[in-house]
Order: C-alpha cells, then sequence, then structure tokens
C-alpha cells in the first residue's frame, strides 16, 4: 500500500507521466508517416523486386526500340479510375523516351472485368492500341456490349488456346500479388539505364515523375 504521501507524489506527477506518454506515441506516429511514402507525400517509391516479371505480363501500346523508361498500368477495363487515368497515359504517349505498357488485372467487383481481360489477349499486337483506346473512350455500357461479343468469340476458340490466354491472365495475377498490387489503376515505372523500378504513388502527378525519372 502506498503511504499518503507517496499517493500525493504520484498525483502530482501523473499529469506529466500522461503527457510524457502521448508525446512518445505522436513521435513514434510521426516517424511512421516520415517512412511511409503514401502518407509522406512521396511522387515514387523504389520497388526492391525486378522489373522482368511485369514486363513479361504486359503488353506495349506501341512497341518502341529505344526508350529510357517502361511505364507499367495494371489496370481493369470496367473501373472508372483506369478510364479517368487513361488521359495522363494519353499525354506521355508521344514522349520518345517512354514506353507504355498495359497489364490487365481484373477486378472481382466488375461483372465484365475478366471478359475484358480475356477479350484483349485474343487482340493481335497490330490493333491492341486500336481497341485498347476505344475501349476507353466509348460509354462504358456500349464498350461491355462490345467486350460481350469478343467474349462469344474467345469461346469458340479451341481449348488449348482458351487454357493459354487464361494461363496468361493468372500470371498476370500472381505478379499483381507479388508487387502488392491491390486496386487499379496502379503504376510502376522502369528506368533501364540502372535497372530500377518505380512504383507511382501519385498518380496525378504522373508527368512529374517522368520528368524527374528521365534525368
Amino acid at each position: 500500500m502506498f503511504s499518503v504521501a507517496q499517493k500525493q507524489t504520484l498525483l502530482r506527477r501523473f499529469p506529466w507521466i500522461v503527457l510524457g506518454i502521448v508525446t512518445a506515441i505522436g513521435i513514434i506516429g510521426l516517424v511512421k508517416i516520415a517512412r511511409d511514402p503514401y502518407m509522406s507525400g512521396a511522387l515514387y517509391v523504389e520497388v526492391t523486386y525486378p522489373a522482368a516479371p511485369l514486363i513479361d505480363v504486359s503488353r506495349p501500346l506501341e512497341k518502341r526500340r529505344e526508350f529510357r523508361l517502361q511505364i507499367i498500368e495494371f489496370m481493369d477495363y470496367e473501373c472508372p479510375p483506369c478510364r479517368a487515368f487513361a488521359k495522363k497515359l494519353e499525354a506521355l504517349e508521344e514522349n520518345p523516351q517512354v514506353e507504355i505498357r498495359i497489364a490487365n488485372f481484373p477486378l472481382s467487383i466488375h461483372k465484365t472485368a475478366m471478359p475484358f481481360a480475356k477479350a484483349m489477349l485474343t487482340v493481335p499486337d497490330d490493333q491492341f492500341r486500336f481497341i485498347h483506346k476505344q475501349f476507353l473512350e466509348i460509354k462504358l455500357f456500349d464498350a461491355q456490349i462490345r467486350v460481350l461479343k469478343l467474349d462469344q468469340d474467345f469461346k469458340k476458340k479451341s481449348v488449348a488456346d482458351r487454357q493459354l490466354i487464361e494461363n496468361r491472365i493468372k500470371s498476370g495475377l500472381r505478379a499483381a500479388e507479388t508487387y502488392n498490387v491491390n486496386s487499379t489503376p496502379t503504376a510502376f515505372i522502369y528506368r533501364h539505364i540502372d535497372n530500377k523500378l518505380f512504383k507511382v504513388i501519385d498518380l496525378s502527378k504522373l508527368s512529374e515523375v517522368v520528368a524527374v525519372l528521365s534525368k
């Protein structure tokens, strides 16, 4: 048991003890924020994984022989933010230092996401850019009607062809899991000069990130 004098001493010190605890918690929180790129205001963060798996599961909008950067976007054609983000990418299409690549990441919450993914994997390389942009520019409902027709074409393919496409989708989903992709759009930038891979944190500043990483 505490004596009366000890109790009075504790009561006098109690506010300072509480203040010390609150201050410590606040400092720990600030350190976490400073270290977390998503909370610190960073535009991008370097990724330690190799870029090769992302290149393997994506397709270029327009294949280029020489470039400094490759932008790999994980997207879902039914995702409204992806349709808005397409404008950001469009602004970079004329940049000769950049190759833009698309990786399918069909979200389970979207009914036509998987048919979109399958359909786009059946499109020949020379038509991919045109159909990709067409799907994003027309109204979503019209795009869904068209993709359902393409889905019927997919079902007419041989078992081997369908299996090949489904395996490519699974490979993309595994890559997305490895790189902690859990929403769309998600963008990575691979810089060839030093083989470094970056994840774009602030997609609204994509052009600024490209300008910095191009130097």
